[in-house]
């Protein structure tokens, strides 16, 4: 919910920028948030991609992991 209350207020400050003809402020600002939505977006994939990576790793089958176990007696 605070991310659409913080996105509102940033349109409203865009508005008040347009309004009182400050094209280049109210650019900046847009700006601004496009970049910050950007990184968010970048953080959560590579988030994604680190659990996705950890959750394959786990699923591995019995006979893909390594056993240390000893030879039973007299099979040597």
């Amino acid at each position: 919910m605070n991310e659409v209350l913080n996105m509102i207020d940033d349109l409203k400050k865009v508005k008040q920028k347009l309004v009182s003809g400050d094209t280049a402020g109210a650019i900046k600002l847009i700006d601004e948030s496009v970049a910050y939505k950007e990184k968010e977006v970048k953080d959560f994939e590579t988030w994604l991609e680190e659990e996705e990576r950890l959750a394959a790793s786990k699923m591995q089958s019995p006979s893909e992991s390594q056993y240390d176990l000893p030879f039973p007696e007299g099979v040597r």
